[in-house]
């Protein structure tokens, strides 16, 4: 069936061949929000890949994550002083779409917001996803700081599923 053109912006690639089947402004900018998710996990394979983080690593869930983002939106309802493993937050954050998770991964794995942020922004740009800047780990709404494309949706999703295909199963792939 067509796609309606009340949708404006499509995209559909057969990551496969890399071929275009479908697509309308593939390179208009949209705010994501909770797909900026897709670029934590990708952020987390990558340092678990290259041994900078582990899936096993014990975390404690700091009194600020828990006040800030425990229950705001999608969440694992994390409390302060919970003990959870890296591996665990990731699995929150690609099944149910944990906000409170991802901000809890992001911290762990760089010790900062800050710092979680501009690894993401520099993954982005070596992927050569030109249409898009992350100010959020988990898209929560920041004022339109958080952007991308469907264009460059796809060349994540390629990286993630080609690059970490065996974390990519673990955690997204898994259900």
């Amino acid at each position: 069936a067509p796609v309606s053109p009340e949708i404006p912006v499509v995209l559909l690639v057969d990551l496969s061949s890399g071929q275009t089947l479908f697509s309308r402004e593939p390179n208009r900018r949209f705010v994501p929000a909770s797909v900026t998710k897709v670029m934590t996990a990708y952020s987390a394979f990558r340092l678990i890949e290259e041994g900078k983080l582990s899936p096993e690593t014990a975390v404690v869930v700091s009194p600020e994550v828990a006040t800030l983002w425990s229950g705001e939106g999608s969440s694992m309802f994390l409390k302060a002083g919970d003990r959870l493993t890296v591996g665990e937050l990731l699995l929150g954050v690609t099944t149910v779409s944990a906000n409170d998770a991802a901000v809890m991964l992001a911290i762990t794995a760089a010790g900062s917001l800050d710092g979680w942020l501009a690894m993401m922004n520099a993954n982005a740009a070596e992927l050569g996803m030109r249409d898009t800047h992350f100010g959020t780990p988990n898209g929560w709404p920041d004022e339109g700081r958080t952007y991308t494309s469907a264009r460059d949706l796809a060349i994540l999703a390629e990286a993630m599923t080609s690059r970490y295909p065996g974390l990519y199963r673990r955690y997204i792939g898994h259900r």
